[in-house]
């Protein structure tokens, strides 16, 4: 009765092994049957049959007294009591041993077998009960007996409640889950086969393996699917240590399997955290059989104590030396490694083993390469090799939706140590932690990949590490520098402010300027890893840029390292559709920089006003510093004016207001930026405008200036203002007559009117302009006399012979007035001189030609008539100077070039160079060499006479050849590149400079030769 009152949920998993521990028990080759059903289930074996010891022990529910096998498990004790888990009533089928070697059938001729029945809950029902049974034990010797035992010994169990029903398919999934190992360690056990409900059919049996270096192995055969069972054995074969192997060098995980067996297993021991099944016949089990016996501070079992621990360390030893030997070779190695026993509950003297057991364990395997890495197997001891996580990193990833961080973290901790595979990188680190939790060389932390990050700048990945550090609560490690600005330098969190008053285009452009004030924003994507940054306000933007400004401005050369970059801030706006003063003149200044406006819009925050005065804190010193940079470069060049006078009137018509003055008009001011009518940039004080000059023709004002230089050897539009720019300030007014042609008419009365712009002026009061008469009214009345008395008496005859001819005072008149008159004079010479070396040249061909003929004719005189042989001299553009005729038919071909200068090349002509190449073996070029005569004659390109000229020419026959190479670039291909127009091609001196080049004979000689071979074709 108290048995079945202390029945808990492991009941139904200890009473399937009490079934099977009896079957082994009653055969040395136990086949078993386990069949479940709707309603019942059958276990059967073909063990001995029950006899009296046997069954009346189960009837009154004691151990059998019968012992003649001490390879028994146990029979029949208290431990049978649990299978009552699956119902109080059973019947047993099978035979009964009546005598020795005689047996009845325990099944009654209803067909109901003998009923075993524990359903009564009070004890005079329960004794009552086994009294009966009993008494039906006796009844049965009245049956018939025989000589043959029935095969098989059934145990059937009415499920007659859902909760019975749930105890036998735990018991029976316990049974199909743990059996493998089981008919491991129970050699009896061969064969077992399972039933479910669904009528599914499930054979166990076994065979052995081959052993491998100590390792052992039995193969179960599940159906047809093997599981192989690798275990190390001790020398009399009674302690058995199970490893988690699939293969001999393949790790696997034991799930839900005790850690401890004695034939069966010790249910509870599967809480322990080793990955290894213990089993030792002579282990002592306490009751109900969930450990060994261990340390208990119970000394009244010292010996079993004794004996169970020093099975523990024999086996631990065993363990130990083969993993020591073979962990390297195992693949999935983490299996093997986890190390940790459950001590809930027990007490103090338990505890303190199992702690010194787990300090055993651990000193053993922090030596031992379980750790599998790319190239090899490493112990957690070789810290040089590898490392594990900080466990407060594994228990945070650990929680639900924090596994997003694992990759992250993990590649950031391989740059500080290297790790196991990242599949098994938190198991392992649980695995190294359980070992021993103060082990810190063992890890890498949090400050570790903090610290390795600032170290080697990696940033890849860094937000979501950093979202990782807040969301774990660990951003004290902000104080460091591994946030980044926007610029990408690591900075602590001290440094870093939040820029979302700062967008990025706003960003982009006051960087090179305040490089401090934005060195301090945050990279925008990074501000969501913390929640209480401080925000800079535009405001305080201004306050940078004033800070620059005064910086600038205070340098020798303001602005010229960061120009482009000012200017880039200057087309910065806080409206989309800007119009003010600012916007015209950047315009302006871009284009003096040959920079394009591109508008930089930036959205203002409220007040545009207000956010205009910090963009102009820049613009008022960019203004300054354009304003000195033209003063400086109208300077440093005199033609500045002249090439940018239009960009300068728009610029400071940009920055000016006639109505209302701006302030950049004072500002103005202070610069030499008014341009005068020379082009001359002056200080607006210095400059005048002329009154009135709109009503004056502007060739009269231009006269009226000249003259004022030449006769005062002043400019006065040097103290003009350009016309363009006289309402940009109020300047000092200068009148025609008072400031400008009194000076003149007093300055030329003093010289006695000897300047030729007398008589200039005189021309202008000649035409009866009022305005002149008005100007110069001294001259006008006396410009008779002024004009005799200008001329000196050795200039009288020249006068009297212009006069004679007036058509040339006219002609002369024009020429001189012409500003390349001389010029004109000496082109006019060249090329009447040209036109005499051409005659002399044509006359020296013509000549040389006559007597090429006559030679010719005298040495072919017996052969042909001067009739049927000529020597045409050519007159075509660019073509050849001779053409030998031999009848209708040109037999020769004769360029003739002079050279005047040593350093000149001979030149040929298109046609002349395509020639040579056509008719290469009928070509020469005859140069005439002509640079040993004086310098005088060469000056004039004079000839000398025929006969000198002669010995001085040289002949290249072979220049078709050399040209030969040339041709393909000018042959006119349509569907290529080539060379046309009007090219020559150059003959290198070089080519008729070496001695023994033929002369002009040795051309006759072989144009002789030519037209002999002519004949002799004709003849034939």
């Amino acid at each position: 009765m108290q048995g079945i009152g202390k029945f808990d949920d492991s009941t139904a998993h200890r009473a399937i092994w009490e079934l099977v521990r009896n079957a082994r028990d009653l055969s040395r080759h136990s086949h078993i049957r386990i069949e479940l059903y709707e309603d019942k289930l059958i276990f059967a074996h073909n063990g001995r049959p029950f006899n009296f010891d046997s069954l009346s022990s189960l009837i009154k529910q004691v151990s059998s007294e019968e012992k003649e096998d001490p390879d028994a498990a146990g029979q029949f004790g208290t431990g049978f009591m649990t299978t009552h888990k699956f119902s109080r009533v059973l019947e047993l089928f099978g035979s009964y041993e009546v005598a020795e070697g005689l047996y009845v059938s325990l099944e009654s001729s209803d067909g109901k077998g003998f009923v075993i029945d524990r359903s009564s809950d009070d004890l005079s029902g329960m004794i009552e009960s086994m009294t009966n049974q009993l008494s039906r034990l006796d009844e049965l010797l009245d049956r018939e007996t025989t000589a043959t035992a029935e095969q098989e010994t059934v145990f059937l169990y009415h499920l007659d409640r859902s909760d019975r029903k749930e105890a036998a398919r735990t018991g029976v999934e316990a049974a199909i889950e743990l059996m493998p190992y089981v008919m491991t360690i129970n050699e009896r056990i061969e064969q077992c086969t399972i039933q479910l409900e669904d009528g599914t059919r499930i054979d166990f049996r076994k065979e052995n393996e081959q052993d491998t270096e100590g390792l052992h192995c039995k193969r179960i055969w599940k159906d047809r699917k093997p599981i192989d069972i690798f275990y190390l054995q001790s020398e009399d074969g009674k302690e058995i240590v199970i490893l988690p192997l699939c293969q001999a060098t393949e790790a696997k995980k034991l799930n839900n399997v005790p850690r401890f067996f004695i034939f069966f297993p010790l249910l509870g021991t599967e809480q322990h955290r080793i990955n290894y099944i213990f089993h030792s016949e002579k282990f002592f089990p306490t009751e109900p059989r969930d450990l060994i016996v261990l340390p208990d501070g119970n000394s009244e079992h010292q010996n079993k104590i004794d004996a169970d621990v020093a099975l523990i360390d024999e086996m631990c030893t065993m363990l130990f030396e083969y993993l020591r030997k073979h962990s390297a070779n195992i693949s999935g190695s983490i299996t093997l490694a986890p190390v940790g026993f459950e001590t809930t509950a027990m007490k103090p003297a338990m505890v303190e083993y199992f702690k010194s057991l787990h300090t055993k364990w651990v000193n053993e395997f922090q030596s031992i390469p379980f750790i599998e890495t790319t190239n090899e197997h490493v112990s957690i001891s070789q810290t040089d090799k590898i490392k594990v996580l900080d466990h407060t990193i594994v228990e945070f990833l650990r929680k639900e939706g924090h596994e997003k961080y694992l990759k992250v973290i993990y590649d950031y901790a391989s740059k500080v140590s290297c790790l196991p595979k990242m599949e098994e990188i938190l198991d392992w680190s649980d695995i190294v932690f359980g070992w021993d939790p103060e082990k810190r060389e063992w890890v890498v932390s949090v400050e570790d990949i903090v610290n390795n990050i600032i170290e080697h700048n990696n940033k890849t990945g860094l937000l979501e590490f950093l979202m990782y550090l807040k969301e774990s609560g660990q951003t004290e490690h902000f104080r460091k520098a591994i946030i980044p600005n926007r610029e990408g330098v690591l900075c602590p969190i001290n440094n870093l402010r939040n820029g979302e008053n700062i967008p990025g285009n706003l960003y982009m452009v006051i960087k090179p300027l305040v490089p401090d004030f934005t060195n301090q924003l945050v990279d925008e994507q990074y501000a969501k890893v913390y929640d209480e940054w401080v925000s800079p306000t535009r405001e305080d933007l201004k306050t940078a840029l004033s800070g620059f400004v005064s910086a600038e401005e205070m340098k020798p050369k303001p602005y010229r390292d960061n120009l482009d970059a000012v200017i880039d801030f200057r087309m910065t706006f806080p409206t989309s559709t800007p119009g003010n003063t600012r916007y015209k003149a950047m315009m302006i200044i871009c284009g003096m920089h040959n920079k394009q406006l591109q508008l930089n819009h930036v959205p203002h925050l409220g007040d545009v006003d207000k956010e205009q005065l910090m963009y102009n804190v820049v613009f008022d010193s960019l203004v300054k510093w354009q304003f000195k940079q033209i003063e400086l470069a109208a300077t440093e060049n005199a033609k500045w004016y002249e090439h940018n006078h239009k960009i300068l009137y728009q610029l400071l018509n940009e920055l000016s207001n006639k109505e209302r003055p701006t302030a950049y008009q004072k500002t103005m001011q202070d610069y030499a930026i008014f341009p005068n009518q020379n082009g001359k940039l002056c200080k607006w004080d210095t400059l005048h405008v002329l009154a009135d000059s709109e009503t004056y023709k502007a060739e009269d004002i231009d006269d009226l200036s000249s003259y004022y230089e030449r006769v005062k050897g002043e400019d006065v539009r040097d103290k003009w203002v350009d016309i363009c720019f006289k309402d940009f300030e109020k300047f000092t007014k200068d009148k025609i007559k008072e400031n400008v042609a009194r000076p003149i008419d007093d300055a030329l009365q003093e010289s006695n009117y000897g300047s030729e712009v007398t008589l200039e002026i005189i021309k202008h009061l000649d035409s009866k302009d009022e305005n002149w008469e008005d100007w110069f009214t001294n001259i006008s009345k006396n410009k008779a006399e002024i004009f005799l008395h200008r001329i000196d008496d050795n200039d009288l005859p020249n006068v009297y012979t212009l006069l004679k001819d007036k058509t040339k005072i006219k002609s002369l008149a024009e020429l001189a007035d012409d500003p390349r008159m001389q010029e004109i004079i000496d082109a006019g010479r060249n090329t009447l001189a040209q036109k005499d070396y051409e005659n002399r040249h044509k006359d020296f061909i013509r000549d040389l030609g006559n007597f090429a003929e006559k030679l010719l004719l005298e040495k072919l005189q017996d052969a042909i008539s001067n009739k049927q042989l000529e020597v045409e001299v050519c007159d075509q553009q660019g073509g050849q100077d001779y053409k030998v005729w031999l009848g209708d038919k040109v037999v020769y071909y004769i360029e003739v070039k002079s050279r005047w200068s040593t350093s000149d090349s001979v030149e040929m002509s298109a046609l002349q160079f395509k020639t040579s190449v056509e008719q290469k073996e009928r070509y020469s070029l005859c140069i005439v060499d002509m640079t040993w005569k004086k310098a005088e004659d060469i000056a004039v390109r004079k000839y000398d006479d025929l006969e000198t000229c002669i010995r001085h020419t040289k002949v290249l026959h072979d220049i078709g050849k050399r040209n030969e190479w040339c041709i393909d670039s000018v042959q006119d291909i349509k569907d290529r590149p080539h060379i046309g127009g009007g090219y020559s091609l150059v003959v290198p001196q070089k080519l008729v400079e070496p001695s023994g080049t033929p002369d002009f004979y040795n051309l006759i000689e072989r144009i002789r030769y030519v037209i002999d071979g002519e004949r002799n074709v004709k003849s034939k």
